[in-house]
């Protein structure tokens, strides 16, 4: 558009856009999208429009139940890889540019992927990678592999320096029969032999989940630290198990919506 000209409405669909990306080939606008519906939770799905007609509206991650994050294009324009949320950690998963069913390729043991990019004049792909015990550096992910190699170290002998330990990733199943997703974290100089007081790490929401990453605000091991055991629990609700599982919170999630209602907050 020229300066001065009024904005034109392009996304007329009743929800948010954003994180918008062109086509390498420029014939198509991407753009993550969260419908506004009434509903506590929706998933971030990934759609495609012509450009620039705006016409051919294709949600092109229909039929993934995962909350896209970060993507990116190959260069020929046919792929799309995106990060997603699944079970306390962020994993990579790949789609067709247009549409068709997401496959999991990059399926870390640990930790999160984020800023996903990949070069346009070669097949390389970058990303952020780190974890709770692991400050995040720039890797290069070996998709075929299941693996990265990092470009940068700024912070790895100083936090292999740490006396902190990875979580510990469980499941239990509910009275309801949900699967229940769960982390535990350990105090420094940790015994197996010696009783700890455990401390139960309630997340906020609606909307969230805790992650294998190290959080400024509610950081796993500063709270572990005085000699607490720290249990991390995904009840249902979190995010990064469905669209369904987040749109229905657990009793502890309910107690304080409650509780804030009373408050007046």
């Amino acid at each position: 558009m020229k300066g001065g000209e009024e904005p034109k409405l392009l996304g007329h669909e009743s929800g948010s856009y954003s994180r918008m990306k062109f086509s390498p080939d420029g014939k198509a606008l991407f753009a993550v999208f969260n419908a506004n519906n009434g509903k506590v939770y929706n998933l971030d799905r990934l759609v495609r429009f012509d450009w620039p007609s705006m016409q051919n509206r294709k949600v092109v991650t229909a039929t993934s139940d995962r909350s896209v994050g970060g993507y990116a294009i190959t260069p020929p324009g046919d792929t799309i890889y995106f990060t997603a949320e699944d079970s306390g950690m962020e994993k990579i998963y790949e789609v067709p540019a247009a549409g068709g069913d997401a496959k999991l390729v990059v399926d870390p043991k640990e930790g999160v992927y984020t800023n996903i990019a990949i070069s346009q004049n070669a097949p390389v792909m970058v990303a952020l990678w780190g974890s709770s015990i692991n400050p995040a550096e720039v890797v290069r992910v070996d998709v075929p592999n299941n693996r990265h190699l990092n470009l940068s170290e700024f912070n790895i002998v100083t936090a292999h320096n740490v006396d902190w330990l990875a979580p510990r990733h469980f499941w239990f199943t509910s009275k309801r029969g949900k699967k229940i997703h769960n982390m535990i974290f350990l105090p420094p100089a940790f015994d197996e032999t010696k009783k700890y007081p455990l401390l139960v790490l309630i997340h906020g929401g609606a909307a969230n989940m805790w992650r294998d990453q190290i959080s400024l605000r509610w950081n796993y091991h500063l709270l572990a630290k005085p000699g607490y055991v720290i249990l991390a629990t995904n009840y249902t609700g979190s995010t990064g198990f469905g669209e369904k599982f987040g749109r229905h919170p657990g009793r502890s999630a309910q107690r304080s919506g409650r509780r804030a209602q009373r408050s007046g907050r």
